[in-house]
């Protein structure tokens, strides 16, 4: 998941409303989405938003600033790729976590059987990956010296 705002190089207050739009995104998004912000125009001669302020901003809320143009199409592929490069490392670093946890089961006991968070040696099907339903709980059921029962009826 990732956000571009688009403003309007040529008009202050579409790029005051770029403040207002990210305060938005940060009530619904995660934190460490990558924002992009695109001060669009490039091609025209009357800019009212000066670069620096543009790029200070953006860094100020860990994101990046890019100047494009539609009518021409500078910086387009340029946003694009750097939203996607960021996206995929972030995804990275969260799947770097998640395996983390795999590796390391822990066991909780219940009386007379263990239950365990799913650990590297349970088997998990590829919809169960995809859906990304390893990255909650889900408790297997051991027997006394802690080796996973065997399945089959109750």
């Amino acid at each position: 998941m990732a956000a571009i705002l688009v403003y309007d190089i040529t008009d202050k207050d579409s790029f005051d409303k770029v403040q207002t739009w990210v305060e938005e995104l940060r009530l619904y998004l995660p934190e460490d989405t990558p924002i992009a912000i695109a001060g669009n125009k490039y091609d025209l001669p009357n800019r009212q938003i000066v670069l620096e302020d543009a790029e200070e901003y953006a860094a100020s809320i860990k994101g990046a600033h890019f100047d494009t143009s539609a009518k021409t199409g500078r910086g387009i592929e340029e946003i694009f790729t750097a939203i996607t490069k960021a996206v995929l490392r972030k995804n990275k670093k969260e799947e770097k976590k998640r395996e983390s946890k795999r590796k390391k089961p822990s066991k909780l006991k219940n009386n007379s059987s263990n239950l365990g968070v799913a650990g590297e040696d349970d088997d998990l099907d590829l919809g169960e990956i995809a859906s990304g339903g390893y990255g909650g709980i889900r408790l297997s059921t051991y027997d006394e010296g802690g080796k996973k029962k065997k399945k089959g009826g109750c």
